[in-house]
Formats: C-alpha cells, sequence, structure tokens
C-alpha cells in the first residue's frame, strides 16, 4: 500500500509537471531538452508513459506497460496535462488509489512507495527539463526537491546511473534542493 508520505511526494510531483506542460507550445515539440539525445516530444511521450505505469498500478498489482501511441504531435502536451489531472483524481480519491505491495511492472517486484518514489522523481525532473527547453527558469518547488532528493539516493545506485543518467554535477554548498536534485541526476542546474 502507498504511504501517506509516498502519495503526497507523487501528488506534488504530478501537479508540478502539469504546471509545466499545460504552456508547451506546439511549434517547440521538436526542442532539444536537457536529456541528451531527447527532443520535447520524446521526453512528454516517456513522461505519458510514466503516468500510464502508476495509473495501471492503483488498478492492479501487475502491470504490463504498453509504450504511449502517438496521435497527432500537438496534441501530446494536453493529452500529457489530461492524463496527469486523471492520476491526481485517482490518487487524491481513497476508492480509487489502492496500490498493492509489490506491484509487478514487468516481472520486476517494486515495493509501492518504491515505485511511487521513482515516477515522481521522473516527472518532477522531466517538468524542468520541459521548463528549460521552453526557455523557462521555474524551479521545482523546494518541499518537492528535498523529499525528491532523498528517493533519488535510494533510487539511483552506481549500477542504474550510467544507463538512465549522466554523471552527477558538482553544486555549491548550499546550493538550492533543486538545483541539487537536478545536478544530482545529471543536469546542469545553470543551464
Amino acid at each position: 500500500m502507498l504511504s501517506a508520505p509516498g502519495q503526497s511526494l507523487l501528488e506534488d510531483a504530478v501537479a508540478f509537471a502539469i504546471e509545466a506542460v499545460q504552456s508547451v507550445p506546439a511549434d517547440r515539440l521538436l526542442a532539444p531538452t536537457p536529456c541528451r539525445d531527447w527532443t520535447l516530444l520524446d521526453l512528454l511521450v516517456h513522461a505519458t508513459d510514466s503516468l500510464g505505469v502508476i495509473a495501471d498500478c492503483m488498478k492492479s498489482a501487475q502491470v504490463r506497460p504498453e509504450p504511449t501511441a502517438i496521435g497527432d504531435p500537438r496534441t501530446v502536451a494536453p493529452d500529457f496535462c489530461d492524463r496527469a489531472r486523471a492520476v491526481l483524481d485517482q490518487l487524491r480519491d481513497p476508492t480509487e488509489s489502492v496500490m498493492a505491495d509489490p506491484i509487478e511492472i514487468g516481472d520486476l517486484p517494486l515495493c509501492a512507495d518504491l515505485l511511487a518514489e521513482t515516477i515522481a522523481m521522473d516527472l518532477a525532473v522531466h517538468g524542468w527539463d520541459v521548463e528549460r527547453a521552453c526557455g523557462h527558469r521555474r524551479q521545482i518547488p523546494a518541499p518537492l526537491a528535498v523529499g525528491l532528493l532523498e528517493a533519488s539516493h535510494r533510487v539511483v545506485g552506481e549500477d542504474l546511473r550510467p544507463l538512465l543518467f549522466a554523471p552527477a554535477i558538482p553544486v555549491p554548498a548550499g546550493a538550492e534542493p533543486g538545483d541539487r536534485l537536478v545536478a544530482f541526476l545529471g543536469r546542469d542546474p545553470d543551464q
């Protein structure tokens, strides 16, 4: 079962991602992002897939992720926001947000909180990526970043980092929590 802190972290990350994505102009979809070799369109499709996983996990203890089918690329951002709002509604409705523990993603059993932390980290940091790709400087809110920074140290081991993240970037002591989070995940906070 998803704990209250895990649920809160996931809700806050989804809300941040919605704010970042809702103003994406259709003419920016091929813009580069801080994610090496990913366009904004690639990133939004990936983030939509993450939403699909968490939505499926609230309905079943066994999930077989299916990639998001892209219709009209101009609808990817609005579709992401619609799906994200539906996930928020599910999370906030106790009759909808029942999550088994463990959950099987493919053949990998995961604790509900670890899955929620992983998807929250993914959505919030990709929300930051969207902000940068659109030329905005909004930061991940400090309370969310603090929770995600703690989670990221549990989720991102040295075995996983080379597969999914660039090396961590050093930041000055006293850097904002959001800057520490994105730097830990291989992004330049000054970008």
